[in-house]
């Protein structure tokens, strides 16, 4: 991503991003999430505990591609609505 997106992208998740996540089901679907994790991790030995982690940086790396693609495409519908 070119530094003016990156910037962009960075304000949009530090400081617009939160003001969409404050619904219940945002809440919900995180206590959910952190339950069955902590659940999985009390069933796992310890290697298995680092092969968690691993998969976990995979999957966050995955969702942070998908969100800077999601943001691009949002921009660039923006700036085709702002010209007509």
């Amino acid at each position: 991503m070119i530094p003016v997106l990156q910037s962009l992208y960075t304000y949009a998740n530090e400081k617009l991003i939160p003001a969409y996540l404050v619904g219940t089901g945002y809440r919900i679907c995180e206590a959910v999430i952190e339950n069955k994790e902590a659940e999985l991790r009390q069933l796992l030995p310890t290697e298995g505990q680092e092969l968690l982690e691993r998969y976990y940086a995979a999957v966050m790396e995955y969702g942070d591609i998908l969100a800077e693609a999601a943001f691009q495409a949002g921009l660039s519908i923006g700036l085709e609505l702002s010209r007509q």
